[in-house]
């Protein structure tokens, strides 16, 4: 027998952003570890492990980079995550602004990159200088979409929302 289980958060001053709102609000940012997946996972001592993306290589001279996403990923909604979903979400997220009207720093770290969909499960990255830290980078990167209805905000991680209520 499978239980449906509940977890209700209670942040202060925090809003569901379109999924591509660049913030650094901790609430936010909480909010969003729990209910997305990010594409890498930071670990102790600057390593990283899988999240959305299972594998991953990379050129020798660091400039092209294939990551995989695993085969079973799929949003709340039981739509699969592919690579198409993954390079809109960061195209969506580079062009973004915050509230102030700023571009993400990332923005102009990524302007000269290419992101394409090789495949259903794998992304493309070209850059013409070689990109040491992207691993570190994807860490930040949590794909999601607005669902079609255009309520709860849907990703693929472990927790789905299926309220959101703002108390002003």
């Amino acid at each position: 027998m499978t239980r449906e289980k509940t977890l209700r958060i209670v942040l202060e001053n925090v809003d569901f952003r379109l999924p591509t709102q660049v913030t650094d609000d901790n609430s936010v940012v909480a909010l969003k570890s729990l209910v997305f997946e990010p594409l890498l996972r930071w670990q102790p001592h600057g390593h990283v492990k899988p999240g959305l993306f299972d594998t991953w290589e990379f050129s020798p001279d660091g400039r092209t980079w294939h990551f995989h996403i695993r085969d079973d990923a799929v949003f709340h909604d039981g739509k699969p995550c592919n690579a198409d979903e993954v390079v809109t979400y960061i195209h969506g997220f580079l062009h973004s602004r915050d509230y102030f009207g700023m571009s993400w720093s990332y923005s102009r770290y990524f302007a000269q990159t290419k992101f394409t969909a090789e495949d259903d499960r794998t992304v493309k990255v070209e850059n013409p200088e070689p990109i040491a830290d992207i691993l570190d980078i994807f860490c930040e990167f949590w794909p999601s979409r607005i669902a079609e209805d255009g309520k709860p905000v849907l990703g693929t991680g472990p927790y789905r929302v299926t309220e959101f209520e703002r108390i002003d």
